[in-house]
């Protein structure tokens, strides 16, 4: 209800005091550990997601594992305090009584959406990162994703993990909608519909960080060589199979540049075998009707 989110944004707030007093590169290496555990696929995080996530999306298991694997394979501690000096500046620099502390809203609300879990993971750690507490909506279409994020935070850093809560409810549940936007900082993902009934809603000092409606195409130039051909094929073919074509950087389309006819004809037959292999080794799942049709009109 409206009254419970005011009553987690309390929490937040409260948590979040304690947050802002920890140093910074602390707190991303919490997170970093976090990511580590996400990376690995015994964890129990990992293996929960992978055994759940089919069911509630439509995805198959194998895609689900590919997927995640070849997405997380980097996701390191490592790389996440470098995006944050490169970000920010030098870590402990950051804390310096000498320098204002960076630290970021006192509360941020996340509006998360789509079935891909990736981007879930990436939009709640990020507000730790810059120690804002986190209440996340969850995806309608991946009710799984933030609640394990969550749990795998607390785990990790009990004190970390009471900055981050999940709430799930309908999109069309306007009064929670509202309580939800009252966060200082809201990072909103979906639909142009979605974002535009945000932005309605949304009004100075808060701010407002939106990710809309998003497609990819390729561009390519046909190789003449068959080997290079079958492996650029082969690499289109990932990226047009994984997460049945549902991503931000899946191609809707293929387009051949400055083409000899008969090299775009060999790389079209190379792409159409390639993803045949792809359908043996990650078959597609379930797509409702109106996703297959917005596929097929793009």
């Amino acid at each position: 209800t409206s009254d419970e989110i005011a009553e987690n944004f309390a929490r937040l707030r409260d948590a979040g005091e304690r947050l802002k007093r920890r140093p910074i590169g602390e707190v991303l290496d919490v997170l970093g550990t976090v990511l580590e555990h996400w990376r690995d696929p015994n964890s129990v995080w990992r293996r929960d997601l992978e055994d759940r996530l089919p069911a509630a999306t439509g995805f198959t298991a194998p895609l689900v594992r590919e997927g995640l694997q070849r997405a997380l394979d980097d996701w390191t501690g490592d790389a996440l305090r470098e995006l944050a000096i490169r970000e920010l500046g030098p870590i402990d620099a950051l804390d310096s009584a000498s320098r204002r502390r960076i630290s970021g809203f006192d509360t941020t609300a996340v509006l998360l959406a789509g079935s891909i879990p990736m981007p879930s993971l990436l939009a709640l750690i990020a507000p730790l990162a810059v120690r804002s507490p986190v209440l996340a909506k969850a995806a309608s279409r991946d009710p799984l994703t933030a609640h394990l994020v969550a749990q795998s935070i607390a785990e990790a850093d009990a004190e970390l993990g009471r900055c981050i809560r999940v709430v799930d409810f309908a999109a069309a549940n306007e009064d929670c909608t509202r309580a939800l936007l009252t966060a200082d900082c809201i990072c909103a993902t979906g639909s142009d519909a979605t974002i535009a009934t945000v932005q309605s809603q949304v009004r100075p000092p808060r701010r407002l960080v939106v990710d809309g409606h998003r497609l990819s195409i390729a561009a390519v130039v046909p190789p003449e060589s068959a080997e290079r051909r079958i492996e650029l094929a082969e690499r289109l073919a990932v990226d047009i199979a994984l997460w049945d074509q549902l991503g931000c950087l899946s191609p809707i389309a293929v387009f051949a540049v400055d083409p000899e006819p008969a090299h775009a004809a060999a790389l079209a037959e190379a792409i159409a075998a390639a993803l045949a292999n792809a359908e043996e080794n990650w078959p597609r799942g379930s797509i409702d009707a109106s996703t297959a049709h917005e596929i097929a009109q793009q």
